[in-house]
Order: structure tokens, then C-alpha cells, then sequence
């Protein structure tokens, strides 16, 4: 989807005002995906964490 706003962003004059609300839909939706995947990694490494922990206390058993 993102290519595809880029794509539509460049068939507009750097005068025109589409330009600028596709580049501003373009940098909305870059910064959700960056926030997504911020929240995978912290979810991965709490998921992590867990089956270390859960792993020690299997063995410890």
C-alpha cells in the first residue's frame, strides 16, 4: 500500500496540495508500522523471557 500512495504522490506537480496529503497518509502509515513493530518485538521478548523461565523450572524439577 505504501508503493502504491508513493506511486500516486509522484503523478502530482510539487505544487499541488494531493501531493502533500498523500505524503502526509504515507508518513501516518509509515509511523503505524513502525509502532507495530515495536510492540511485536517487546511482545517477542517478553515471550522469550517466559519460556526461559519456564524452561529453568522444568529442569529444575
Amino acid at each position: 500500500m505504501s508503493k502504491n500512495i508513493l506511486e500516486q504522490m509522484r503523478k502530482h506537480g510539487h505544487d499541488d496540495d494531493q501531493r502533500y496529503r498523500l505524503l502526509l497518509d504515507y508518513l501516518r502509515l509509515v509511523k503505524l508500522e513502525k509502532k507495530e513493530r515495536g510492540l511485536l518485538r517487546r511482545l517477542r521478548r517478553k515471550w522469550d523471557a517466559h519460556q526461559a523461565v519456564d524452561s529453568s523450572t522444568d529442569r529444575s524439577e
